[in-house]
């Protein structure tokens, strides 16, 4: 069968298998992509750079950055209902559940 959308691509295809096998079977893909948060190796790894890309680990002293806990904080913000964190080919998918 032709691919009638064009746009998708093969990440956004991965992406949308995962969140539908997951998070929500019953998601439309538009929804899947739109709460997509991003890839890491780990959840620790994805949380510092979400907190650096936006903005919030500048406001911790650099001196005082060694002392965060990053798993700590993927941790709570998935059991806050932030976030999912789904581990699929050795890599970690961060979905936003809002």
């Amino acid at each position: 069968m032709k691919n009638l959308n064009t746009k998708i691509t093969p990440t956004s295809r991965t992406l949308v298998r995962i969140y539908r096998a997951e998070i929500d079977s019953t998601a439309c893909t538009q929804t899947a992509i739109d709460r997509f948060l991003g890839v890491a190796d780990t959840p620790a790894d994805w949380m510092y750079e979400w907190l650096e890309c936006t903005g919030q680990l500048d406001e911790i002293p650099e001196r005082f950055r060694s002392y965060v806990d990053y798993d700590g904080l993927a941790t709570d913000c998935r059991l806050n209902g932030d976030f999912d964190f789904v581990e699929h080919g050795r890599r970690v998918w961060v979905f936003s559940t809002h």
